[in-house]
């Protein structure tokens, strides 16, 4: 008798549990899977939706967005997340209903938002005043290094007497025009060269 009288209550308190639910989820995010580390991040549009079955009342709710590497090696104190806060139109949002979200500006980049070049996940969650269950989006993004200039014009280098050129080995050249072409040197100072 008592079994069946746990099973029973167990039963009701499962079937309450998800009877009255508020619940949230992101859908439809858009944004490029690849971008370039300084260049700016645009997030497209994407919805909040309403999945529960109950309305969700409030006036506002806010919007945390983040980009997050994949690296477990970078410390977790480190990555930059913003806030954004919205209305919801006639201070409820019924079942089934979504509110819309359109950026209509860039997120700036670089080191304000990545850390470095790699594989980030972008996290996007929304937070509102009521006690909301909330399903936080995470979409994959690929950010590629820094762009970097060669600068070609070593005359100065290459016509200063004092300047010694080496090998990969660590041999000294004697005579750099006669090196083959896509041959690696490097100068006293540090800097590298490919002759051309």
């Amino acid at each position: 008798m008592m079994k069946k009288i746990f099973l029973l209550s167990c039963l009701i308190c499962f079937i309450s549990y998800y009877s009255l639910a508020q619940s949230v989820k992101v859908l439809g995010v858009n944004h490029a899977d690849t971008v370039q580390h300084d260049a700016p991040f645009y997030l497209n549009t994407f919805y909040i939706v309403n999945d529960g079955n109950i309305p969700i009342q409030g006036s506002y709710y806010h919007l945390y967005f983040s980009v997050v590497p994949n690296n477990p090696s970078l410390p977790g104190s480190n990555f930059t997340g913003h806030l954004f806060n919205g209305t919801i139109p006639n201070q409820i949002l019924l079942p089934g209903d979504s509110l819309i979200w359109q950026f209509n500006f860039p997120i700036t980049g670089g080191v304000n938002l990545y850390q470095q070049a790699g594989d980030y996940t972008v996290i996007i969650w929304p937070s509102f005043v009521t006690p909301v269950t909330i399903d936080t989006s995470a979409t994959p993004l690929y950010v590629l290094p820094q762009i970097t200039s060669i600068f070609e014009d070593i005359e100065l280098d290459i016509n200063d007497t004092n300047n010694m050129f080496y090998d990969m080995l660590g041999r000294k050249i004697d005579n750099i025009i006669s090196l083959p072409s896509g041959s690696m040197y490097f100068s006293r100072n540090g800097k590298r060269y490919i002759k051309l």
